[in-house]
């Protein structure tokens, strides 16, 4: 009896070891994918290109439960999040748990200067 109780914590530790492994790794392939969509981003707008080598990617959660059809925007003071034209303001995505979330790659030299406002536009506009 004793020897298959252990047996049995043994084989549940080993599942939830193997469970939170796989789980970081899913995290870290997540975090790549959305520094490289990050880096994306920021080719196709029309935003100052930015020396890669120089640049920190940022990274923006904001907890916003909001109806459906609406989106959180970030917009700010450096080219990368739009210098505060509304119009050019960075598309949060949204995730679970009414997280919006995106990674910017900004200068690192303007990162202590930044500012920011974290805007909704509603599904009417």
């Amino acid at each position: 009896g004793a020897s298959s109780v252990g047996t049995s914590d043994e084989e549940s530790l080993r599942r939830r070891s193997l469970e939170s492994e796989k789980l970081e790794k899913a995290q870290e392939r997540a975090r790549q994918f959305a520094e490289a969509k990050a880096m994306q981003l920021a080719e196709n707008t029309g935003a100052t290109s930015i020396n890669t080598k120089k640049a920190k990617v940022v990274h923006f959660r904001v907890y916003y439960p909001c109806e459906h059809g609406a989106s959180v925007l970030v917009c700010g003071s450096v080219d990368r999040l739009g210098n505060w034209d509304p119009e050019k303001a960075i598309p949060l995505t949204w995730t679970d748990s009414d997280v919006w979330a995106a990674d910017i790659p900004i200068d690192e030299d303007l990162i202590d200067a930044c500012e920011f406002k974290v805007m909704v536009k509603r599904s009417d506009g």
